[in-house]
C-alpha cells in the first residue's frame, strides 16, 4: 500500500463526520503507486470524511505548495474516484481526462487490496465516492509539501481539516511512517569566556587567544592583515555594545545617572521639576527724532519685521538693518527682543516734572502720583499722549547737592505702569513762554500738565527730588529728575531666522528631532489676572514683569505643521504644536511635545505616543519657530544695550525698517536704565540629586487652613496670611486674610493675582476668597518725663517719629509700621516703654493706671483698644490680638478710628 498522511486529531475528525451540517474535511491522503517512470505526473488519493461537495471540486480549488526546489506543483485535473472505476465507464469523461481502462482497473484493484489489507478500516470499506483523485502535472522533490483545499460553493471545509502535509516519496517499509522524534543533539563544548573583558583591548586579546586555539598555525599579528582587521572590527563593536550596556544600567537610577535627560526624567517621577535655566529681562528706553506734526513711530515686532536690541559694539550704528550690517559685528553682542509693541513719540524722550511753581519739591517714598509737563498738549498732534497702561521711567539725572550730572545716583531709577492719566492746565503760567501770566483777563493759553498715577505695587521705593537748579551759563533751570516714556520690556534671546524645517521619521521615538542651534531660550512666564501664563501682562504693574517662578518658565519654541509640498517658513500652516513640561496631563489628541535639553545644551523634541499626547504621522514636515540665548550671561549691567536692529521679512517690513533707521526721524538712542535680572543657568545634576529625593515633602496641595495660609505666603506680595473655613450654604469657602508687604491695601487687582496663584493648589469644592486683615486700632496715652536740658518740642518730635507708621529718614521703620505687625501679634507694654526710653531726652515713662482716681484726671494714661473699655491690659502688660487681627496705629488726627497715641510731657524746657 502507499504511504498515508493524516492531519488533525481523531476527535475532530469524528466530530466533523458525525455533524449534520454541510461540513467536510480531509481524512487522509495516499499517493497512488504503480505509475511508470515515463509518467511525469502523480495521482493523489485524497480521502474525505464525507462525499459532500467532491463533484464540484475543480483544479483551481486545489493548491500544492512547499518543497525545496519545486515550490509549486500545478494540478492537471480532479475527479471523484467512483467516476474513474470500470463499473462507471464514461468514455467522454475518460477521454477528457486522458484516463484509460487499464488505469481504471488498477485503481479498482488498489481499493480491493486496501480492503483486504485492513478489513476493519472504515475508509477501506466505504465507497470510493468520498475519494478525490488529484492528478498533478509533475512530481515534486523529496521534501515536504502542503495540499490545501478551497471550499466549493456547496459545502464548507473545516479549517482544521482543510490541508495536510505529505511527500511525493513512497515509503516501502515495515516501520511506522509517523513523524520521528527529533534527535537530541549532544551539548556543544562551550568556549571559556572572560566576563571581565569590557573594552577594545580586552576584547581584542580574548579573540586572538581564541583564534590561537582554533587555528594554531595562524600567527599573524600585523594590523594590515585581513584576519587581524576583522578581529579589531569585532572588538570595536563589542566595545561600543559594552559601553551602551553599562550606560543603560547606569542611567537606570537617579544616583548614578550621567545623562542630564535621564536625571530630568528620574526627578520628574519624584515630582521634582528640574529647570533648564531662564533668560534675563529688563526695560529699554528709546529716544526718537520724529518731531511735531510727524506721525509717531510704532515699534511693532511681528510678521513683517523682526526687532532686536544689541549690547554695545564698536562701529555699529544705533539703529540699523540686519542685511546692511556685517554679521560678525552682530555676533559679538548679546541679543534682546521686545515683548510688546510701543508707540514712540519725540515728546516722551524727556518729560520734566511739574512742581506748580516750587523751585524744589520731592516725591516721598511710597509715592503713587506725580504731575508732568505736557508741552504742546493743547495742540491736536502735540503733547505726551500718555494713556493708561504705558510704562514710564522716573529717573534722577543730576545730583541734588550741586546739580552735577556725574553725581546722579543710578539707584534712583524706577519704571512704573500708569493706571491713571488726567490732562489739565495751570492758569497761572503761559504755555508758550512758561512765565507767570500777569494779565487780569482769563489766561487763554494756560500751561499744559498731566497728572499721572500708578499702582501701590509700583510705589516709589526711594525719595526722588524733582526740583530744578540754575544752569551754569545762565540759561533756564535744569531739572534734577525727569520722566521718560518710550519704554519697552525686552528679554534675552534671538529668534532664529529663517525658520527651520524638519521632517519626522518613521520611528519618532528612536530618532527624535533636534533643533540645530543652541542654547534654546527658556522664557520666564507670569500669570495674568485669569491665572494664564503669558510672557507679559500688559495691565499688571511694571514690577510684575520681572517676577516669576522657575516652575513657570517655558521653552520659547513653537512647531507648525506644513502643508504637503510647502517648504517655506512663511507659508500657511495647518496646526500649531506647543511645548509642555511633560505629557502626563495630555490626552491622545493634544498637539503637544516636550523639550529635553542635554549636557551640551542641545534641545531634543519628544512627541507623544497617541496615549499621552498625539504622535505625528511619519513624513510630517514641521516649521520650528524658536529663539536661542538664555542663562546668567543675559544679566547685563545698566546701559549695556546700545543698538537696535531691524530684520525685514516683507516689503512692508523694509519700509518700516527704513523709517526707524533714519538718522533724523528714527531711533536716535537706545539704553537700558536698569540692569537685566532673572537670568539663571540650567540646574546642575548634582543639585537635582540632592533635592529631588525630598521634593515630596513640599506641600503642593491646600487641604487644611494652615495649608492655604502657607501657600498664600509663597506669593511675593504677601507678608503673612491666615485662613479659616466657613460653610456658606452649599460648599466650604476658604477665607484667606492677607497682610500685604508695606501695608498695601488688598485691592481687586491683588485679589485677582493671588486668587490665580492659589488656583493650582485649591481643592475641589473649596471656594477661595481673599480678604483684608481685621485691623485693631489702638488707644495709647502715656506720661513722659523729660530731662531738664531738653526741649519738650524736640523730644515730642522724636517720640512721634519713633511711634509712627512710616519709614524714617535713616531708613528704619517706625514702631507701628505695618511690616512690623502681623496676625495674632500682641502689643507688649514693655516694648513701648523701651522704644520711648530710646528717644534722646526721655528721662522715664509713667505708664501706671490712674483711670480709677477720683476725680478722674484729665491726663488719664491708656493702653487699650480704641473705642472699647479697658480690659485690664495695663495690669497684664499687653493687648491681646486675635488670630485674624493685626494691630494698627496711624496716629492720624483726622482719622482717630485708625489708632492714636498721646504723650503727656512733664519736665524739660
Amino acid at each position: 500500500m502507499g504511504t498515508s498522511y493524516a492531519r488533525g486529531s481523531e476527535i475532530r475528525r469524528k466530530q466533523v463526520r458525525a455533524s449534520q451540517q454541510p461540513l467536510n474535511g480531509i481524512d487522509f491522503l495516499e499517493l497512488l503507486p504503480g505509475t511508470t517512470a515515463a509518467d511525469p505526473g502523480a495521482y493523489l488519493l485524497v480521502y474525505m470524511l464525507k462525499p459532500d461537495g467532491l463533484s464540484a471540486m475543480e483544479p483551481g480549488l486545489v493548491a500544492i505548495r512547499g518543497g525545496a526546489r519545486l515550490t509549486s506543483i500545478p494540478v492537471q485535473w480532479t475527479a471523484v474516484a467512483s467516476d474513474l472505476l470500470p463499473a462507471a465507464e464514461a468514455p467522454a469523461r475518460w477521454q477528457q481526462l486522458g484516463w484509460t481502462r487499464p488505469q481504471a482497473e488498477a485503481l479498482s484493484t488498489y481499493f480491493q487490496r486496501r480492503e483486504q489489507y485492513d478489513p476493519g478500516d472504515p475508509a477501506a470499506s466505504s465507497t470510493p465516492a468520498r475519494v478525490l483523485v488529484v492528478r498533478t502535472w509533475s512530481r515534486g522533490d523529496l521534501s515536504t509539501y502542503t495540499l490545501s483545499l478551497t471550499s466549493p460553493p456547496s459545502v464548507l471545509f473545516d479549517r482544521q481539516l482543510q490541508s495536510l502535509d505529505f511527500s511525493f516519496q513512497v515509503y516501502e517499509s515495515e516501520f511506522d511512517c509517523g513523524t520521528p522524534a527529533p534527535a537530541v543533539r549532544a551539548p556543544a563544548e562551550e568556549p571559556e569566556v572572560d566576563y571581565l573583558a569590557k573594552d577594545f583591548a580586552s576584547f581584542r586579546r580574548l579573540m586572538l587567544d581564541r583564534m590561537s586555539t582554533l587555528l594554531p598555525d595562524w600567527r599573524e599579528r600585523n594590523p594590515a592583515d585581513l584576519g587581524v582587521t576583522l578581529v579589531e572590527t569585532l572588538a570595536a563593536a563589542g566595545d561600543f555594545l559594552s559601553y551602551y550596556q553599562d550606560a543603560v544600567a547606569t542611567d537606570a537610577y537617579l544616583g548614578t545617572s550621567r545623562q542630564r535627560i535621564s536625571v530630568r526624567r528620574h526627578a520628574r517621577l519624584l515630582d521634582f521639576l528640574m529647570h533648564d535655566g531662564c533668560n534675563a529681562r529688563t526695560f529699554v528706553v528709546l529716544e526718537v527724532g520724529s518731531g511735531e506734526g510727524e506721525p509717531p513711530l510704532n515699534l511693532l515686532p511681528g510678521p513683517d519685521v523682526a526687532v532686536r536690541f544689541l549690547t554695545g559694539v564698536d562701529t555699529l550704528p544705533v539703529a540699523s538693518r540686519e542685511d546692511l550690517v556685517d554679521p560678525q559685528l552682530a555676533a559679538q553682542a548679546e541679543t534682546f527682543e521686545p515683548l510688546h509693541d510701543v508707540l514712540l513719540r519725540k515728546e516722551r524722550n524727556l518729560i520734566p516734572f511739574y512742581t506748580w511753581g516750587e523751585p524744589m519739591a520731592r516725591l516721598p517714598v511710597g509715592a503713587t502720583r506725580a504731575t508732568l509737563r505736557n508741552k504742546g498738549g493743547h495742540r491736536p498732534d502735540g503733547g505726551l499722549k500718555l494713556a493708561v497702561g504705558d510704562l514710564l521711567l522716573l529717573e534722577e539725572v543730576r545730583g541734588p547737592e550741586d546739580g552735577d550730572e556725574a553725581e546722579a545716583r543710578p539707584e534712583r531709577r524706577q519704571v512704573v505702569r500708569l493706571t491713571a492719566v488726567t490732562y489739565t492746565a495751570d492758569p497761572l503760567y503761559d504755555e508758550d513762554s512758561g512765565q507767570p501770566y500777569t494779565d487780569a483777563a482769563p489766561n487763554p493759553n494756560p500751561l499744559q500738565v498731566a497728572d499721572v498715577g500708578w499702582s501701590d505695587t509700583d510705589a516709589l521705593t526711594f525719595e526722588l527730588c524733582i526740583g530744578t537748579v540754575p544752569a551754569v551759563d545762565g540759561a533756564g533751570p535744569l531739572p534734577l529728575s525727569v520722566a521718560r516714556g518710550n519704554v519697552v520690556v525686552v528679554d534675552h534671546g534671538r529668534t532664529v531666522l529663517p525658520r527651520e524645517i524638519f521632517e519626522v521619521g518613521r520611528d519618532v521615538e528612536l530618532s527624535a528631532p533636534r533643533l540645530r542651534q543652541a542654547p534654546l531660550t527658556q522664557q520666564g512666564r507670569v500669570r495674568n489676572q485669569r491665572g494664564v501664563l503669558v510672557p507679559l501682562d500688559p495691565v499688571a504693574p511694571a514690577s510684575h514683569a520681572l517676577e516669576w517662578e522657575m516652575r513657570d518658565v517655558q521653552p520659547s519654541v513653537l512647531l507648525y505643521e506644513q502643508p504637503s509640498g510647502a517648504l517655506g517658513g512663511t507659508s500657511l500652516v495647518q496646526q500649531a504644536w506647543s511645548p509642555r513640561r511633560d505629557l502626563l496631563g495630555s490626552d491622545r489628541f493634544a498637539s503637544e511635545f516636550v523639550v529635553e535639553v542635554d549636557d551640551q545644551e542641545r534641545a531634543t523634541l519628544r512627541f507623544g505616543d497617541d496615549l499621552k499626547g498625539r504622535r505625528p504621522l511619519s513624513g510630517t514636515r514641521f516649521s520650528a519657530h524658536y529663539r536661542v540665548g538664555s542663562g546668567s550671561r543675559g544679566n547685563i549691567s545698566a546701559g549695556a544695550l546700545r543698538h537696535v536692529m531691524f530684520t525685514p521679512l516683507s516689503a512692508s517690513g523694509s519700509a518700516s525698517a527704513a523709517v526707524h533707521t533714519s538718522t533724523t526721524g528714527g531711533i536716535l538712542r537706545v539704553r537700558n536704565p536698569l540692569p537685566a535680572v532673572g537670568g539663571r543657568d540650567p540646574q546642575s545634576t548634582d543639585e537635582v540629586r540632592l533635592l529631588a529625593p525630598t521634593a515630596f515633602r513640599t506641600q503642593e496641595r491646600a487641604v487644611t487652613e494652615a495649608n492655604y495660609a502657607e501657600l498664600a505666603e509663597r506669593h511675593p506680595e504677601v507678608r503673612k496670611a491666615a485662613a479659616v473655613f466657613r460653610w456658606t450654604g452649599s460648599w466650604h469657602t476658604v477665607f484667606v486674610f492677607v497682610d500685604r508687604a508695606g501695608g498695601l491695601p488688598v485691592d481687586e487687582p491683588f485679589r485677582a493675582r493671588l486668587g490665580a496663584f492659589l488656583e493650582r493648589y485649591r481643592m475641589t469644592r473649596h471656594d477661595v476668597r481673599i480678604e483684608s486683615p481685621r485691623h485693631v486700632p489702638l488707644d495709647i496715652a502715656l506720661t513722659v518725663h523729660i530731662a531738664s536740658d531738653y526741649l519738650r518740642s524736640t523730644v515730642r518730635k522724636g517720640l512721634l517719629e519713633s511711634f509712627s507708621n512710616t519709614v524714617l529718614a535713616d531708613g528704619t521703620r517706625g514702631f507701628f509700621h505695618p511690616d512690623r505687625w502681623t496676625f495674632g501679634q500682641a502689643v507688649l507694654l514693655s516694648q513701648l516703654i523701651a522704644t520711648a526710653m530710646a528717644v534722646p531726652g526721655v528721662g522715664w515713662v509713667d505708664f501706671t493706671d490712674n483711670s480709677g482716681e477720683f476725680p478722674t484726671p484729665a491726663r488719664a494714661r491708656r493702653f487699650r483698644r480704641w473705642g472699647e473699655p479697658p480690659a485690664g491690659e495695663l495690669n497684664q502688660g499687653f493687648i491681646s490680638i486675635g488670630p485674624l487681627e493685626i494691630a494698627r496705629l496711624d496716629n492720624d488726627a483726622g482719622r482717630p478710628e485708625n489708632g492714636r497715641i498721646e504723650f503727656y510731657m512733664e519736665g524739660g524746657l
